[in-house]
């Protein structure tokens, strides 16, 4: 094997102050920060460029535009779950706001028949249709307190899920109309209720429910009939003995203030 160098190369290395190597590793030094800087503002505008456009957007949404939504459209995938939660939070801010929209024109929608008719009756002065205008009071007095009920119901925040005895319930909305049921000649009975039927429920909203389910059986159930309350696999069920809803109107069942004919 023979090995050849070059005995000047080696001098000039061994002489070279080494000015020429620090200036040549400054330049490329000084260069390549400046491609990666250069890269990096790219890389982060292009980036944030479509975050800058998302917040725009949302900065847009009012109370008139509840229905915009943040686009997905080229958003990098890390900001992909934050810019759906944002949609989601959206979504149920809309909801919200849609229900307390609906609660107000109900209030006015409910209360504006009733208290034309007692001002009426009250400008007549003597009237004789006393009993009416205390039926009229009785009856707006009733829809304020179910709509403040809804108020609250329609908001989940205001439930306390817990374990419930649904029997006990049961038994304390029975007592509750027990005196609207003696009139209506109406009784009651809750054969598989006599035991403890624990659930997990907001007792609170347990009870407004089956208070209003009892009290439209009530009012719909044939004199001398019962009103029966019971446990089945699928939750407390509570049937009268009424005419029952008409099949055309069954789609409207669960529209809120719809009332049958």
């Amino acid at each position: 094997m023979q090995i050849a160098r070059s005995e000047r190369f080696q001098q000039a290395l061994t002489h070279n102050d080494g000015d020429n190597a620090r200036q040549v590793a400054l330049a490329t030094t000084f260069f390549a920060l400046a491609v990666f800087i250069i890269i990096v503002f790219y890389t982060v505008n292009r980036i944030l460029k479509p975050l800058h456009a998302a917040s725009q957007a949302a900065a847009s949404i009012t109370p008139g535009n509840l229905h915009t939504r943040l686009s997905t459209r080229g958003m990098p995938s890390e900001l992909l779950p934050m810019i759906n939660a944002l949609n989601a939070a959206l979504e149920r801010l809309a909801v919200g706001y849609h229900v307390q929209q609906e609660f107000l024109a109900a209030v006015a929608h409910e209360l504006k028949t009733p208290l034309a008719l007692m001002q009426g009756t009250i400008e007549l002065g003597d009237s004789p249709d006393r009993a009416m205008l205390m039926a009229d009071i009785d009856g707006m007095s009733r829809q304020v307190q179910q709509l403040l009920q809804l108020a609250e119901c329609s908001e989940a925040h205001n439930y306390t899920m817990a374990p419930t005895d649904a029997a006990v319930v049961v038994r304390d909305a029975i007592a509750k109309l027990a005196r609207l049921a003696q009139s209506r000649g109406v009784t009651f009975a809750t054969p598989q209720l006599t035991s403890p039927c624990p659930i997990r429920a907001d007792r609170g909203a347990l009870y407004i429910l089956l208070r209003n389910l009892l009290e439209n059986a009530i009012q719909h159930a044939p004199w001398g009939s019962r009103v029966e309350v019971a446990m089945t696999a699928y939750g407390l069920s509570v049937r009268d003995h009424g005419p029952g809803i008409r099949a055309q109107d069954l789609p409207m069942l669960f529209r809120r203030y719809w009332r049958g004919i």
